[in-house]
């Protein structure tokens, strides 16, 4: 969509001074800064390279989305005139449309008109529309995901003026899916170049014939959405002057179509451009609470087409209407089982039929062998994005081989970080997987087993269970209410407190407090108490480490733990001298020493004794302090 130039700049020169220009410029246009900008420069001057670079780039909407989230004040100022600019803008383009050499309209077969949103792909754009008319033939795949974007990309590029300009000859669309009819979808370019082949009744003979029609023509063929590449290859029949766009959810099938280094992998959004459509498409549940809105934009990964779901269930006038509307919704949308029931139609359809997202993911599944479909489900118990999980524990839970992960690699299911053996799977792509009815309910348990062998195998070894705490941690989160929480309490006990993790030890004691006094398991009450205690201290939140202490003393005697009922008796001795209640600190010292010596810890004793002689150098008596010192 083209804008004023007048009404833009002066938007820009009123949302930003000088200096705040020059960063934004820097942290959202790089190449603008750093190739457009000189010593001495304006801000007028500056503002007139970023329009000028904008347009020639097709980012003005991208521009825009930026400016309202920076600075919504100036941009709804402006709003009604960029409007209005817009719309003679678009009259204005529509009445001089692309020419071919002839000075005839350039052909625009079958190409879905541009979405009203397309943020955070200037880089990806720009190095695209460079290869498009620098005469490469493209593949695009996704980085492993459905719903990534690809046919919006391919959208954008088809529309930009750039690949318009380089292609005259025009554009060529076809839209394939799962049910791929390529014979209609030749017969569709045919007559958009003026030819009959009804009386060609295979794939090659109406491609030979679109091949001989295009000649010497230089033409853009895009094939969206491919997932056969017998059928891919029919419609790549441009001449030598062509360029071919694919897209398509597999990556085998896309360095097939050209090759690897051909093969684009298109990302999901950054955590700013992703906030930053929601913010587009649904302001008031964004405005009535961001916070919540950035966080969902978050849980979902960057996937654009979540984010498409999202931002229009949020604009509904029954969901955004009040503040408070809005702020329901977005508290609903945190729930993954709803996420992924929303619908849309999608881009290039035929059927204009609305999708879910489950059922957009599942066409990703539908021919994977059985043995493939049951690994990836499993491979749902382990923790998405960001983390990461090993070839061995991927293997061990989903109870899998290597060519299976490489087969769901390669469908741009699972994510393997380069150079390495370290996979991930997508937060939106992990839900469905523990979603699915079909998925195996004892993967978690495997998963929290392998993890927790390996913390066991050498607790000490902190650099080691670092490397797996965050999957560690969703062990936990995930752990049912049994003895397997207090085996995950026991032990990440040492890692935690080695790294100052004490936040995350009083949940996990806390919660497995609460699971031994349900199941009246006394003695793991008394030493979860103790251990609180303690890590209050640590904390210097003394009061609170008294009262866990003295609920864990009467149980450790209860239940005749002398080693306990010696450790509480002398942590709350410590307590007391860290308040300075000397006295106090004193006799519970002194009531640790005898069981100390009846159990024979002699460790103990000597670390008692040490206290004590702390206590009375706190009271001023050397020579006292040096007797147990």
């Amino acid at each position: 969509m083209a804008y004023d130039t007048a009404a833009l700049r002066e938007l820009l020169l009123a949302a930003f001074n000088d200096e705040d220009f020059t960063i934004f410029c820097y942290d959202h246009f790089r190449p603008v800064h750093d190739e457009k900008f000189s010593t001495g420069m304006n801000h007028a001057a500056k503002v007139q390279a970023l329009i000028a670079y904008c347009e020639e780039q097709a980012q003005i909407d991208t521009l825009l989305a930026l400016v309202k989230q920076k600075n919504s004040n100036q941009y709804e100022k402006f709003g009604s005139r960029l409007k209005t600019a817009a719309q003679t803008a678009k009259k204005s383009q529509s009445e001089k449309p692309f020419t071919n050499a002839a000075g005839q309209p350039s052909l625009f077969i079958n190409v879905p008109p541009m979405p009203d949103h397309f943020v955070g792909r200037d880089e990806l754009m720009a190095r695209m529309v460079e290869r498009l008319v620098g005469g490469e033939t493209l593949a695009l795949s996704a980085e492993g995901l459905p719903g990534v974007g690809k046919t919006t990309l391919a959208v954008a590029l088809a529309h930009h003026p750039k690949v318009r300009r380089h292609f005259r000859e025009g554009i060529l669309w076809a839209g394939l899916g799962k049910q791929a009819d390529v014979m209609s979808a030749l017969a569709s370019w045919a007559e958009a170049l003026k030819m009959d082949v009804s009386d060609r009744l295979t794939e090659q003979e109406r491609a030979q014939a679109i091949r001989n029609a295009i000649g010497q023509g230089r033409y853009l063929l895009v094939i969206d959405d491919a997932w056969d590449i017998e059928a891919a290859r029919h419609l790549r029949c441009g001449g030598p002057n062509c360029c071919h766009l694919l897209t398509t959810r597999n990556q085998t099938l896309a360095r097939q179509f050209a090759d690897a280094a051909q093969a684009v992998a298109v990302p999901v959004l950054e955590p700013d451009p992703a906030f930053g459509l929601l913010q587009t498409l649904a302001p008031e549940a964004c405005a009535a609470d961001p916070d919540a809105a950035r966080a969902l934009a978050q849980s979902v990964g960057g996937l654009p087409l979540v984010l498409e779901l999202l931002g229009g269930y949020l604009a509904a006038p029954e969901n955004s209407l009040f503040a408070d509307l809005s702020t329901e919704s977005l508290a609903e949308l945190s729930d993954p089982e709803k996420r992924l029931q929303l619908a849309q139609v999608r881009l290039g359809s035929h059927e204009h039929a609305e999708v879910t997202l489950a059922k957009t993911i599942e066409l990703s599944l539908a021919d994977l062998p059985t043995p493939a479909l049951d690994a990836f489900l499993a491979l749902g118990a382990f923790a998405p994005k960001p983390e990461q999980f090993g070839r061995a524990a991927a293997e061990a839970v989903a109870q899998t081989n290597a060519r299976t992960l490489a087969l769901l690699a390669a469908r741009n299911l699972l994510e393997v970080e380069e150079g390495t053996e370290r996979l991930a799977l997508h937060q939106t792509l992990a839900e469905f997987s523990r979603h699915h009815t079909k998925a195996d309910p004892e993967a978690t348990t495997r998963h929290r087993d392998y993890y927790l062998a390996q913390a066991n195998e050498d607790p000490e070894d902190w650099q080691r269970i670092e490397a797996i705490y965050g999957q560690l941690k969703w062990a936990w989160a995930n752990a049912l209410e049994d003895e397997s929480e207090l085996d995950l309490i026991w032990a990440l006990r040492i890692y935690q407190g080695r790294r100052g993790l004490w936040r995350d030890y009083l949940n996990w004691a806390k919660q497995g407090l609460t699971l031994a006094e349900k199941n009246e398991w006394r003695e793991v009450a008394g030493t979860l108490l103790n251990n609180i205690g303690w890590v209050y201290n640590q904390l210097g939140q003394r009061h609170e480490a008294l009262d866990y202490h003295e609920r864990a003393l009467p149980i450790r005697e209860e239940v005749g733990d002398r080693a306990g009922v010696a450790t509480t008796l002398n942590n709350i001795g410590e307590v007391y001298r860290q308040l300075e209640s000397n006295e106090k600190a004193l006799s519970y010292f002194e009531r640790t020493l005898p069981i100390l010596e009846e159990i024979d810890n002699r460790a103990g004793l000597a670390a008692t004794l040490n206290n004590i002689g702390l206590v009375y150098d706190n009271l001023g008596q050397r020579e006292d302090a040096l007797h147990y010192v």
